[in-house]
């Protein structure tokens, strides 16, 4: 399986100004797959420390935060000798041993030769008052479910991973299949992906934002339909009742795609009254895109037309079950496409 996650470990591992490594991300995204499968072609060794239920962990760092001593206890643990420059430490539910999460300052202060990357959940850590957390002494690295570009990729092979320019669609006989592509992304609830509102379409997003509203969406599309009891049937076979939830399952598959896009601003827009919501709003750092999304083939978009004639943005998309179109500075992107979005431009 590949996780672009990987390339950016990869980079953090030849920084020059390395720090420790903190892997966020909810529970069952791949965090400890991940850390694994990077040490295993990254490195001569690793060592994995899980800090679950490890009494002899807590031991070790009860005491002093003295890196000579932490890197011999690990030797002792793991019976295999550390080199710095070969060797990837890893230290799995960190927040268990809330020590250990204050032991990374420092190794970037006073070790960092070592290369270090953990995982867990920071709300443990937060949790536990007397616990120091090593600000500014780590590095960060989101992790989110897989993305509808690594699910091909890890089920049908890098042939299917839509490479090519996202106007080559895919093959006619698999797009019926692509609706049900999220259903088999597994994961557990762990935490909200939270969208904020804005007023304006403004650059940068953020100095518009609106901190009294904003939407909620799970992590993971696949979690939405478990929670609500959706049968798989209905999403392959249709059912007259199955249309205003088919939307909002559909926003959600979008959200998901576009939180795995790094450094993208995401938001939505609503006017005043209340009669004009535009799905999403983003930040490329180049340009404002408004997005609308839409479930089936049916491309009607009023909020969208209102958004547009009020501020006459450069650029509009409206993501759906039809084909890649451009028209009249809008481009219609194909739902599985939508990881692409940053790629849509209007040519002069």
């Amino acid at each position: 399986m590949y996780r672009a996650a990987i390339e950016s470990l990869y980079r953090w591992k030849k920084s020059r100004h390395r720090k420790p490594l903190i892997i966020e991300g909810p529970r069952q995204v791949g965090k400890t797959w991940l850390m694994k499968e990077f040490g295993s072609n990254a490195y001569t060794d690793t060592v994995y420390i899980n800090f679950d239920s490890n009494s002899r962990m807590a031991e070790l760092f009860a005491s002093d935060l003295d890196t000579d001593r932490l890197i011999m206890g690990f030797e002792l643990y793991s019976g295999r000798k550390i080199d710095p420059a070969n060797t990837l430490l890893i230290f799995d539910e960190v927040q268990e041993v809330p020590r250990a999460l204050s032991s990374l300052k420092y190794f970037c202060e006073n070790a960092p030769q070592y290369h270090i990357v953990c995982a867990g959940s920071l709300l443990g850590i937060a949790l536990h008052e007397a616990t120091s957390f090593p600000v500014g002494k780590v590095d960060f690295l989101k992790l989110y479910p897989l993305s509808f570009k690594e699910f091909l990729t890890a089920t049908f092979g890098e042939r299917f991973a839509y490479e090519q320019d996202f106007s080559k669609h895919a093959p006619v006989e698999i797009v019926p299949k692509i609706r049900m592509i999220w259903n088999s992304i597994p994961s557990r609830l762990a935490k909200e992906n939270k969208i904020s509102r804005i007023n304006a379409p403004g650059i940068p997003l953020k100095a518009y934002e609106d901190l009294k509203a904003f939407k909620l969406f799970v992590v993971d599309v696949g979690l939405l339909g478990c929670m609500t009891g959706l049968n798989r049937r209905i999403l392959l076979d249709g059912n007259d009742l199955f249309t205003e939830f088919k939307g909002a399952l559909t926003e959600q598959y979008v959200c998901q795609q576009f939180k795995t896009i790094k450094d993208l601003g995401l938001y939505y827009y609503t006017n005043g009254r209340g009669s004009c919501e535009v799905d999403f709003v983003i930040d490329t750092d180049e340009q404002i895109v408004p997005v609308e999304v839409k479930a089936e083939v049916n491309l009607k978009a009023k909020s969208l037309k209102t958004y547009r004639e009020k501020f006459n943005p450069e650029i509009s998309v409206r993501t759906s079950m039809s084909d890649y179109k451009k028209e009249d500075r809008l481009i219609n992107l194909p739902l599985y496409a939508a990881e692409e979005i940053c790629r849509c431009k209007i040519e002069n």
